[in-house]
């Protein structure tokens, strides 16, 4: 019984850890994507800067949570400090 227990509870941790794993890849992702969408901003003869600087605040906003995710315990990856 107990050794059941002890199974769950591994496979609790381990499904957790490959669900934020996943979680940081998508957002790693969508920090990738702003930072081509900045690119293409700031290579157009128009810019619009308001719209530039909107877009990185939120690539910073990703940047953090990326971060304190991967800072997190048992995220398996090691602190950036």
């Amino acid at each position: 019984m107990v050794c059941d227990t002890l199974k769950i509870l591994t496979l609790g941790t381990e499904v957790s850890a490959m669900s934020m794993t996943a979680h940081i890849a998508e957002l790693e992702r969508k920090h990738q994507a702003l930072d081509k969408r900045i690119a293409d901003e700031l290579a157009h003869p128009n810019k619009d800067t308001v719209r530039i600087a909107a877009l990185k605040r939120q690539k910073l906003v990703l940047k953090d949570e990326i971060l304190r995710l991967r800072e997190a315990p048992g995220t398996g990856k090691p602190s950036l400090h």
